[in-house]
């Protein structure tokens, strides 16, 4: 067994690494998502992913989405399958939930990015077939998220808020943020601006199955959800994108990485987003040792708790294209680099991959809270999860487009 295993890595694309200290952590990125695919099963009909063995052990709809991505270097069937078989869970409506396992699945959706991910791995290795066999559904799914996701009928879009002070939107991945202490009902920055990405995702996807009537249809909605991002999500006072409190009329006060979405789908005119970038190197909004912190350094009066400041690979991969698209290369060549630095360093002196990780570099992975508490002892979940899927996978990614870009 050690040996297929063995062999299965020496059959993989060649690097060329910068050092030993990228080369260790690329083969343990490589060798953990080989461990966190599932066989078929049940409902899921294809090759599926688990975010870590225990105790995530389910697919999860965006977290699928990121590993297809860093997979599609390695085995782009493989990442097919990962985005594929979380299709194969959907609903008639066109409804996905954001946790599936063999017998059951949850009663919420989580961020729209699958269709990204599709094309992303589309890129890689083109499957005119596939693209054809899931672009109906992916249209289908965003077409629930307009639908079930839009109370007051605006075109923004709003999460789920629960009454869990621990997890009070497990549905926008980010459970714990402040932004969702005070407000049930908040128009929310970063579902509409991936929304808004999606359907320009989709655009691009009709025009290479010749659908031209899709096209326009989906650039339509893009170019109106945009429309509205950037008229009633952005503060001229913050400087800075933000959500929108319905039950108080107005913009919420706090500032987190969410707010730098606009950059992925092309909402944010020019010089808002200028001002993002500054916002990077401001010691009171995300200058900070390492960055992308998941809230701004004078609004961080919590602990060092998930989504209550530390930094997550994910967005990082995220606004990295959104500072590419935007033409500010070299900061989005920081941010990738800073990012790969951090998982690196943590790989090296833990042997893993961590969740997420400290903005000030002042408490290392394992100390860090997760809802409330870090107590192993006492609960699986009140840890860093090791081992963690998107900061491996994004990792493979990062790496690779680093390479390209060299060369």
């Amino acid at each position: 067994a050690w040996h297929a295993r063995r062999a299965w890595m020496s059959a993989l694309p060649s690097v060329d690494f910068d050092d030993a200290t990228e080369s260790v952590a690329y083969a343990k990125a490589v060798s953990q998502m080989k461990t966190q695919v599932c066989s078929p099963e049940a409902a899921m009909r294809h090759r599926w992913t688990t975010p870590d063995r225990w105790p995530h052990r389910d697919m999860w709809l965006w977290d699928s989405a990121f590993h297809a991505v860093g997979l599609r270097h390695l085995d782009p069937e493989m990442a097919r399958d990962a985005i594929s078989a979380v299709m194969d869970c959907q609903a008639s409506d066109g409804f996905i939930p954001h946790q599936m396992s063999p017998g059951w699945h949850s009663a919420v959706t989580q961020p729209p990015v699958l269709a990204l991910a599709a094309l992303l791995v589309d890129e890689v290795a083109p499957h005119l077939d596939w693209l054809a066999a899931i672009y109906p559904k992916l249209c289908a799914y965003v077409a629930w998220d307009m639908k079930n996701r839009d109370a007051d009928g605006d075109g923004l879009l709003e999460w789920c808020i629960e009454g869990d002070p621990m997890c009070r939107s497990g549905e926008s991945g980010m459970d714990n943020s402040p932004r969702f202490n005070d407000s049930a009902k908040m128009d929310a920055v970063d579902f509409s601006s991936l929304l808004a990405c999606e359907c320009e995702t989709l655009a691009t996807m009709a025009d290479k199955l010749g659908r031209g009537e899709d096209s326009a249809r989906w650039t339509a909605e893009h170019d109106r959800i945009c429309r509205m991002i950037r008229t009633k999500l952005w503060s001229d006072t913050e400087k800075f994108f933000v959500d929108y409190d319905q039950e108080r009329n107005q913009q919420s006060s706090v500032i987190a990485s969410s707010g730098f979405f606009p950059l992925v789908c092309g909402a944010a005119t020019r010089e808002q987003a200028d001002h993002l970038v500054a916002s990077l190197t401001d010691p009171q909004l995300f200058g900070t040792a390492t960055r992308l912190a998941s809230i701004a350094v004078r609004d961080c009066r919590y602990a060092k708790d998930m989504w209550r400041g530390p930094v997550w690979v994910n967005v990082n991969w995220l606004v990295a294209r959104g500072l590419d698209r935007y033409g500010h290369r070299a900061e989005a060549a920081e941010l990738r680099q800073q990012t790969c630095q951090m998982i690196e360093a943590g790989c090296a002196h833990y042997g893993t991959m961590f969740e997420f990780y400290d903005d000030r570099n002042e408490v290392d992975p394992p100390q860090l809270l997760r809802k409330g508490s870090c107590n192993p002892a006492d609960s699986p979940y009140h840890q860093v999860f090791h081992d963690y899927g998107w900061t491996a996978t994004l990792y493979v990614d990062l790496v690779h487009d680093k390479k390209r870009r060299l060369f």
